[in-house]
């Protein structure tokens, strides 16, 4: 039949059958994708080298991932070359490469593409590619979130505030942190938390610390578990509460941060045992 013929249509099909509900269709989806892929179709390429990556309806295959998005990669397709970089770096499917990770992410950035960009701006800041270069990371960083990508404003916003390949500015930091946690990032959320409690690059708001916190905390980030903590135990904004702040500590600190452990211990010393207030 015609097509079983055309790659195009397969890709079609396939896109329109994993749009729907249910293992068996998504099944379906995979098998269409890779006859157009075999065929050479690059879309389809990414798209069994994306469901190989996850096992999504079909056996996670680091290999055959790495094998398809090359291919992908290969075709131009830029979300497979940035993948493709990802796998150079975190050596999945392949040996670590950060060498190799930097050229396709500098052939997915030449197409304007955000995550790249970020990605590059990491090699740069860590020097993972044998060259650290904070102003390099920086230009890299500020280009990404100039397209909007949450993550690249985060980073943008943190290398305001610490200076890194740039000068020093709490005001541009919670510029950008402002960018990426409206888009729901909870590490900027954080960030900007700390920021409206301490009063740095922002006038200190209490009310919106809280919130700040609170949304970030919502997904699991335990520095604003910590944070809510600090609040609960100090009344900034809420009622002052030590059984809410040893809480919020204990989440932290069973989350894995280490800080948490110490209020944990100073707030019990100062409760003395009493529960609440």
């Amino acid at each position: 039949m015609l097509l079983g013929r055309n790659p195009d249509r397969l890709y079609v099909k396939a896109v329109t059958l994993l749009g729907t509900e249910g293992e068996a269709e998504g099944r379906k989806a995979f098998k269409l994708f890779l006859k157009a892929a075999m065929a050479g179709h690059a879309e389809s390429q990414f798209y069994v080298a994306s469901m190989y990556h996850t096992g999504t309806c079909t056996d996670q295959d680091a290999d055959a991932a790495f094998m398809w998005y090359t291919r992908a990669a290969e075709q131009g397709v830029p979300d497979a070359q940035v993948n493709l970089g990802t796998c150079y770096e975190d050596g999945f499917g392949t040996m670590e490469d950060p060498a190799e990770a930097f050229r396709w992410y500098s052939a997915a950035a030449e197409q304007g593409h955000a995550i790249a960009l970020n990605n590059m701006g990491n090699i740069f800041e860590t020097g993972k590619n044998g060259e650290k270069d904070p102003r390099k990371a920086f230009e890299c960083y500020i280009r990404s979130a100039d397209k909007g990508y949450d993550t690249a404003q985060f980073n943008t916003g943190r290398c305001y505030a610490e200076g890194i390949g740039t000068e020093v500015s709490l005001r541009s930091a919670a510029e950008w942190y402002d960018k990426a946690a409206k888009q729901g990032n909870m590490y900027a959320q954080n960030n900007l938390a700390t920021f409206y409690l301490e009063g740095r690059g922002v006038a200190k708001s209490y009310e919106k610390a809280f919130e700040l916190f609170t949304e970030s905390a919502k997904q699991g980030f335990p520095y604003a578990f910590m944070g809510l903590g600090q609040m609960y135990e100090n009344g900034y904004h809420v009622k002052r509460s030590i059984d809410d702040a040893i809480k919020w500590y204990t989440k932290a600190s069973t989350s894995g941060c280490i800080e948490a452990e110490e209020c944990l211990e100073r707030i019990g010393g100062k409760n003395n045992g009493i529960s609440g207030e």
